[in-house]
């Protein structure tokens, strides 16, 4: 039996773009939802 959820998903994606997308994973204290950006670099 497979369990696929809508967070198995979510954490596929986000592993997936670490590791061979190039992506780092930003702290969320660090975001300003005004501005849509993170405060520092990670």
């Amino acid at each position: 039996m497979s369990i696929t959820s809508e967070a198995t998903f979510e954490t596929a994606i986000i592993e997936n773009l670490i590791e061979s997308g190039g992506y780092t994973q930003g702290n969320p204290k660090d975001y300003n939802p005004d501005l849509g950006l993170f405060k520092t670099k990670s």
